[in-house]
């Protein structure tokens, strides 16, 4: 994946009206304007699902002071007030590193290399925005272009 288009997800919104995004957007604005820039220490790199038959590859996040998930949950209560509805799963950061279209067995050398390996992505993360993303995904993958974004600073 393109390094500049690696990110957090806090929130996938899923289809939203036009004329929907800036009334939003200043709603998230509202939302998150208490955020204080913080870091996410890096955990250990996943396979997703798992590594019998996996399609992307993620670096997880730990959140210890649950930073990152306040963060993602202000974003998700101004989703709540324009009825955007979110995954139901609980928020965990993390990074895709990597996204095939079919899920494939990483077989028992590349699991056991991903389990000790030293992490490629930085130890931590550092956090001091947040950015609203339009994607469209390509042949070429994702595509992404930013309609606002949000300083936090310190």
């Amino acid at each position: 994946m393109a390094a500049e288009n690696l990110h957090i997800t806090l929130a996938f919104l899923g289809d939203v009206p036009a004329e929907t995004i800036v009334p939003l957007s200043a709603s998230i604005g509202r939302e998150t304007r208490n955020t204080r820039p913080f870091k996410l220490p890096f955990a250990r790199l996943h396979p997703v699902p798992n590594a019998r038959r996996a399609n992307m590859l993620w670096a997880s996040y730990d959140d210890p002071d649950g930073e990152c998930a306040a963060l993602a949950n202000a974003v998700g209560a101004a989703c709540a007030s324009f009825g955007i509805a979110l995954e139901d799963r609980a928020f965990k950061a993390h990074v895709t590193l990597a996204r095939t279209r079919r899920a494939r067995h990483l077989g028992d050398a590349a699991t056991q290399a991903l389990s000790c390996a030293e992490p490629t992505v930085p130890a931590f993360v550092s956090v001091a925005s947040a950015t609203l993303f339009a994607s469209t995904l390509t042949k070429a993958g994702p595509r992404y272009e930013v309609l606002d974004t949000w300083e936090y600073p310190g």
